[in-house]
């Protein structure tokens, strides 16, 4: 058995090294069908206070075909065995997240094995949780895909509306 290395962080770091990780990981290509980046990250930085990522779903010549929000959660003390990731956040952040009116996700993340798992905020929640579960892990392609339909598919429905709204504000100067 390979010892692992034992390393103290502190909360950001472990934090930034999460997003980190988070991000590498919507930007990787895909085999098979798309062969190519589907996402492109952009961090948000600390200014905002409900999520960490704007993401751009890419079609083949790198065009947004529109977005989602992430909030990034991390910890370095998950359970290798566990179905799920234990993390937290506070119930208030999560319904903030979940109450934006865009496709929003919480992916959680264990920087030990640096597995980066995720799931859809769709609705606010009248208690905290305090794991996810792991079964959709973005190192996966298949999972990726499955996002990247999810929020690209929600665009082709939503994206008229948009359109609109956009030649309303050119508009007005």
């Amino acid at each position: 058995m390979a010892n692992k290395v034992q390393f103290t962080a502190s909360t950001n770091a472990v934090g930034d090294f999460g997003e980190n990780l988070a991000a590498t990981h919507l930007s990787r290509p895909v085999r098979g069908f798309y062969r190519r980046p589907l996402f492109k990250p952009a961090h948000l930085g600390e200014k905002y206070p409900v999520v960490d990522f704007i993401v751009d779903v890419l079609d083949p010549n790198e065009n947004s075909l529109g977005f989602f929000f992430v909030q990034v959660k991390s910890t370095r003390t998950a359970n290798a065995l566990s179905r799920r990731l234990a993390l937290t956040i506070e119930l208030d952040k999560f319904n903030k997240l979940a109450r934006i009116p865009v496709p929003t996700f919480l992916i959680g993340v264990d920087t030990d094995s640096e597995k980066v798992f995720v799931i859809a905020a769709v609705k606010p929640v009248l208690k905290g949780f305090s794991s996810i579960t792991k079964k959709f892990d973005l190192t996966n392609d298949a999972v990726r895909i499955g996002l990247y339909k999810e929020v690209a598919g929600y665009w082709r429905k939503n994206g008229p509306r948009l359109d609109k709204a956009r030649t309303i504000f050119a508009n007005v100067r």
